[in-house]
């Protein structure tokens, strides 16, 4: 019990950014053993800040719950989602390639975007992904690169999805 509570995050109950990195690096371990791909996509919410400052931080609090229950609702049993800390999550995508990869976090963004507009949330999600065709040895590399693909996508005026390989 009080494994599983120092790897949660306590408000989304996903895994938190220790417990996810070392999840994420046993998978790209396997995917590197078995010869498949692996992707790795890094969530940040576009104007949270704003939800937190005009609707308060109970409300902020909702929003990251929903986030985090709507990514784990999209994922096969088989992937992995954690909250990395603040706004920021992360999901791995075992056995991917750039197409499914980019297929899957259409399908995610669309459904976050719904979630949030049902509420009429004033927040948007940019998303890098970088697909591992030949697994990182380390994720804290992997995650670094889909980081840096997320700002990029914030420096073009947010709330989208870019993906690329990781080498």
């Amino acid at each position: 019990m009080e494994q599983k509570t120092a790897q949660t995050d306590g408000l989304t109950a996903l895994l938190n950014g220790r417990a996810f990195r070392q999840g994420a690096q046993n998978l790209f371990d396997l995917c590197r053993r078995i010869g498949r791909s692996a992707s790795l996509a890094y969530i940040d919410l576009d104007n949270f800040k704003a939800v937190n400052d005009s609707l308060g931080h109970t409300e902020g609090d909702l929003v990251l719950k929903v986030v985090g229950a709507t990514l784990a609702q999209c994922v096969r049993s088989t992937d992995l989602v954690g909250r990395l800390g603040g706004d920021e999550f992360a999901v791995v995508l075992p056995d991917t390639n750039l197409s499914q990869a980019h297929t899957v976090m259409r399908k995610i963004h669309q459904k976050l975007t719904e979630e949030v507009g049902f509420r009429n949330w004033p927040i948007g999600f940019s998303i890098g992904v970088a697909i591992l065709s030949k697994p990182a040895t380390n994720a804290d590399e992997a995650i670094k690169f889909a980081d840096n693909l997320m700002y990029d996508i914030k420096k073009m005026g947010k709330n989208s999805i870019a993906c690329k390989e990781f080498s």
